[in-house]
């Protein structure tokens, strides 16, 4: 990822709930908000699909997301 302020908010907040292990669907957004982020985030090899999931490439993303929040 070149630039995690190129994300816009609906992004940020599925890579948030994916880096807590929790489900982006969780969300106050549409079913479809969500997918369009999932779809722009693995484009952008950020998170890839594992199974029904999604987890992050890099995992120090996800400690320095929980460290920084």
């Amino acid at each position: 990822m070149n630039n995690r302020n190129s994300l816009n908010s609906s992004q940020k907040a599925v890579l948030k709930n994916i880096a807590y292990d929790i489900s982006p669907y969780e969300l106050n957004m549409s079913a479809g908000s969500v997918k369009t982020a999932l779809d722009k985030l693995v484009k952008m090899d950020v998170i890839q699909k594992s199974g029904k999931r999604h987890e992050l490439v890099d995992p120090f993303l996800g400690m320095w997301m929980k460290g920084n929040s």
